[in-house]
């Protein structure tokens, strides 16, 4: 009787053994496949942020060609009409 106790604890100590094996190579194979989706996906940010750092330099260079030029702004017409009026306003 004693040694079918001892035969069954061993048995089951053996199975805890096999569990936690199991277990820890689940959980390895988890984290290596885990990291590389991590580096994967990181490189795609990084080349999302960097594609947008492009179209941001790419927008405002077309905005520094776009704008009227500091010394041609004076030679603008005023936008206030007032000013430019003889007349008065009417109220």
């Amino acid at each position: 009787m004693i040694s079918e106790i001892n035969s069954w604890i061993r048995h089951m100590a053996s199975n805890y053994i096999l569990i936690i094996a199991a277990a820890v190579i689940f959980f390895a194979i988890k984290a290596v496949i885990a990291f590389y989706t991590y580096k994967h996906y990181n490189k795609q940010l990084d080349h999302l942020h960097h594609k947008v750092d492009q179209l941001l330099k790419e927008q405002q260079l077309l905005a520094q060609q776009v704008s009227v030029p500091e010394g041609k702004r004076d030679l603008t017409p005023k936008e206030d009409h007032f000013e430019t009026s003889s007349q008065t306003p009417l109220m």
